[in-house]
Formats: structure tokens, C-alpha cells, sequence
């Protein structure tokens, strides 16, 4: 009892003191934030990631706020900042970057409050993030003729798999006997550099597959056997191509995860494990962003989520936590 009330006294007094003293920290904002960046966020992201994430912080964060004491940075200077940047999505990561690192900073007792509450960043989605629709799955899959294609399209719909993670496949990622795909690498669509990495830790993981998928990878992994590697120019280049013949617009490549959630949240598969699935470290990543109620109609993919629902609910508790991959 003696040392639960010493205990309470003690953190009374800390807050006594962080209430007398304000923000308490005096270090300089670009001091913490390269140091933030490197304890916290380098050990976990991918190196493209990395890159663009210390691009933002070295360019275009501690140019402005690099010698502004923790201490002394308000919501009022951020929001300024934030507001004179004009392109959508640079504003949108740098707020994240700014927000993340000042949250940790509170976390660490640097700062009594966090003023990025008080900043609001335009909410910014981007319109060609959207999922395939019921009609234009049916369009699309009349309309690739390409049996390679054909393929591309039917494993990304139906894994998830981000774009450098579907390029990073080969025949030790997929198991056909266990019948799941081992996502643990990626490549990176600017340079076409394989990474030995995820883009982020929850993002290696295991998507498991129904035998009906087990063609198309075949020929899939056939190409890459042959051929080295399949490029994302290669396959921007053809489904922008057949898009455009048949007057679908609003979509990229990044559309075939997003239809993935949708069609798993259509069939009724488990939130948290449609989140699994994807590889997200926010379910509210998951529920929010990448899955919509798809409406009511037909799908060629129907029958293949009702099966898949099964397949991952019949999935053993080990094979979700066993994740390393």
C-alpha cells in the first residue's frame, strides 16, 4: 500500500513539474526528428520508403522547423506551413511525418501535449485509389485476351498483393501444397530494384489461395522463369491499354488491392482478418481506406471469395501468428 501511494506521489510531482515548465523539451525539433527517424521508423520500412521519408524530413521539414526548439513549435506555425504546401499528397505525408513524430515525442515525456492537435491537414484520397466495380470486373475480364495478363489481373484481385510485392514472386514464395503465398520481398516501381524487405513489418506475412488460383500463378511463375521478371511498366502499359479500349477510367494497379478488400468485406470475411490479409498495421486503415460496399449485382470473382471466406476462417491460430515468413 506504502509503495502504491509513494508511486502516485511521485508521478503527481513529474506532472507538477511538466505543468510548471510547459513543453518541457529544449532539444532543436531537426536534432529529434532525424533522431526519431532513425530509432523508430528506419528499422521497420522498406528502403523506398526510407528514402522518401528522410527526402521529406531533410528537404523539406528541417529546412523550416530544423532549429525551432520542441518546446517552442505550435499548431499555428505547423498549420502554416502545411497549409502553403500546394501538392496534395506531399502535404498529406509531410503531416504524417511531423504528427507521428511529435506524437512519440509526448510518448517520451519531451512534450506535456502534442500541437499537431490542434493543425487540420485536408483529408486527401486520391481518386484512381478505387476499387474495380462488379461491372467493370466483368468488363475486364472479357476483355484481357492475354493469358498472362488474364493472370496478373486474377491473382492481384485475389491475394492483395501490393504491385512490388506480386513482382517479387517467384516459386520459393508460393507453397501449392499448403496453398499460400509467402509475401516477404518487394520491388521497388521506380527502379526495379528487388528488395530482400517489406514495405513495412506487418506487411510480410502469408496470404493463403484456393486451388483454382493454382493455374494462373503457374503461368505466372512460367514467365518469370523464362523471362527474368515481369516489369510494372510492362503491366501499367497493358491494363492502361485495355482501359482505355473499353472506357474504364479512374483505376491503377493499385485498384486490384483495393478490390481485394472490397471483395473480401463483400464475403463476409472477418475485419480483422481481411486487415491480416492485406498486411495493414491500422484497421482502420483496412475498414477506412481500402474497403467500400461494392452494391449489389454480379461478379465472375463471387464464387471464389464465397469459397475463400472458408478457407481463411478454417485456417489454424498458428498459421495467422506464425508470421515469418
Amino acid at each position: 500500500m506504502n509503495n502504491d501511494v509513494s508511486e502516485i506521489m511521485a508521478m503527481m510531482s513529474e506532472m507538477l513539474d511538466l505543468l510548471k515548465n510547459g513543453n518541457v523539451s529544449t532539444e532543436r525539433y531537426g536534432d529529434y526528428l532525424l533522431r526519431w527517424f532513425e530509432l523508430y521508423k528506419f528499422p521497420k520500412n522498406c528502403k523506398n520508403t526510407n528514402d522518401f521519408m528522410y527526402y521529406y524530413i531533410t528537404k523539406r521539414i528541417i529546412p523550416v522547423f530544423g532549429d525551432i526548439p520542441l518546446n517552442k513549435l505550435s499548431g499555428d506555425v505547423i498549420q502554416k506551413y502545411l497549409s502553403g504546401i500546394k501538392e496534395n499528397n506531399t502535404r498529406i505525408k509531410i503531416g504524417q511525418i511531423i504528427k507521428g513524430s511529435l506524437t512519440k515525442a509526448v510518448k517520451l515525456r519531451l512534450l506535456l501535449y502534442n500541437p499537431f492537435d490542434a493543425v487540420e491537414v485536408l483529408n486527401y484520397k486520391k481518386v484512381h485509389y478505387r476499387a474495380v466495380t462488379l461491372e467493370e470486373q466483368c468488363l475486364l475480364l472479357k476483355a484481357i485476351k492475354n493469358p498472362l495478363y488474364f493472370s496478373v489481373f486474377y491473382i492481384m484481385v485475389c491475394t492483395g498483393l501490393r504491385i512490388g510485392e506480386f513482382l517479387a514472386l517467384d516459386s520459393q514464395s508460393v507453397s501449392f501444397d499448403k496453398r499460400y503465398l509467402a509475401v516477404r520481398r518487394t520491388v521497388n516501381i521506380q527502379t526495379g530494384e528487388l528488395q530482400n524487405r517489406t514495405k513495412t513489418y506487418t506487411s510480410k506475412r502469408k496470404v493463403p489461395f484456393l486451388k483454382e488460383l493454382t493455374p494462373f500463378l503457374k503461368i505466372f511463375l512460367t514467365y518469370v522463369k523464362d523471362n527474368g521478371s515481369l516489369s510494372y511498366n510492362q503491366v501499367k502499359k497493358y491494363f492502361q491499354k485495355t482501359m482505355k479500349k473499353n472506357n474504364i477510367s479512374g483505376l491503377n494497379l493499385h485498384s486490384f488491392r483495393h478490390t481485394f478488400g472490397c471483395m473480401c468485406y463483400r464475403a463476409g470475411i472477418k475485419d480483422k482478418t481481411i486487415q491480416r490479409l492485406m498486411g495493414h498495421a491500422s484497421l482502420d486503415v483496412t475498414m477506412n481506406t481500402y474497403v467500400d460496399v461494392m452494391g449489389g449485382g454480379f461478379s465472375p470473382l463471387d464464387t471464389y471469395f464465397e469459397k475463400y471466406k472458408k478457407e481463411v476462417e478454417n485456417r489454424p491460430t498458428d498459421f495467422w501468428l506464425n508470421l515469418g515468413v
